[in-house]
């Protein structure tokens, strides 16, 4: 479970979130699931056989992913994950990758080296096609920085890493959400904000 301090500093950083987002499109409220339960979260860790990380636990227990086709805030294009979703992209994963290996590490990216096409420990966070979108990592080298956060698809194309954390992201969107929308006349819905 996430300490006090980091529950209090998240409930800041999604407060602003929400209050900007709102302001960038008054329907972004009707985007968001409820929060993911304690038990829905645990489902979730018992699926996967280890804790996510705790600002992903955060973010899962404030909006149990964004509804698809709705105002909510994209990131590269992907929609935020339920619970619910993130376990069928990780199954779709390990029923397809888990054998497939490199012949040794290779660098794809600053601060992301494969021995896999796939890592167990990288979770999604955001998606749209159901095996393409944003991972938290969970197992990152040496260079990395646990939570880092990376884009994969099912091509083994694998972006930089953009962001150290979940809720860096959210800090991240807070600040470009403003910007993007600020060029749109349309205000009924919200840019994908790309990273």
């Amino acid at each position: 479970m996430p300490d006090e301090n980091l529950v209090s500093e998240f409930d800041s950083v999604w407060e602003k979130y929400c209050r900007t987002a709102t302001e960038c499109c008054p329907r972004f409220p009707e985007s968001l699931r409820s929060g993911a339960s304690d038990d829905q979260l645990d489902v979730l860790e018992e699926f996967l056989g280890f804790e996510i990380h705790p600002e992903h636990r955060l973010l899962l227990s404030k909006t149990n992913g964004t509804i698809a086709g709705t105002n909510g805030v994209r990131v590269n294009a992907f929609y935020l994950l339920s619970c619910e979703e993130i376990i069928r992209v990780h199954q779709f994963w390990l029923e397809t990758l888990e054998d497939s290996t490199f012949d040794g590490p290779i660098e794809v990216a600053p601060r992301v080296k494969l021995d896999r096409c796939w890592q167990r420990k990288w979770v999604f966070c955001y998606g749209s096609n159901g095996i393409d979108g944003i991972v938290v990592d969970l197992d990152p080298p040496e260079s990395g920085v646990l939570g880092q956060m990376f884009e994969v698809d099912h091509e083994f194309c694998h972006s930089e890493v953009f962001v150290d954390s979940p809720m860096k992201l959210i800090e991240l969107l807070t600040e470009e959400l403003p910007k993007q929308s600020s060029s749109r006349e349309d205000k009924s819905s919200l840019p994908s904000i790309n990273i």
